[in-house]
């Protein structure tokens, strides 16, 4: 793999049955890497820098195994009074 302006190049998934060219992969394992590369990459930066790792994600089990805490996000009521009645700050 490299990266030039156009993004990567040489994307291979290299297996025990052999080297895969990236554009020759499923859709589904395509996604599978999608999420799994920066993971990696975050997990290494972590452990060498000291990093915190945030994910945010609308299916939060797909990283139970990553054994993490999870925090659910609340939404949060705005009312209209403070939306579109409210002059803008000087």
């Amino acid at each position: 793999m490299s990266l030039n302006a156009d993004g990567f190049q040489g994307l291979e998934l290299v297996r025990h049955q052999g080297v895969f060219e990236f554009a020759g992969l499923s859709g589904g394992t395509k996604e599978q890497l999608a999420a799994a590369v920066p993971l990696a990459i975050a997990e290494l930066l972590a452990a060498t820098r000291g990093l915190q790792i945030i994910i945010l994600s609308c299916t939060p089990s797909d990283y139970d195994t990553l054994g993490a805490t999870e925090i659910v996000l609340q939404p949060v009521r705005i009312s209209s009074a403070t939306t579109s009645d409210s002059a803008p700050p000087p």
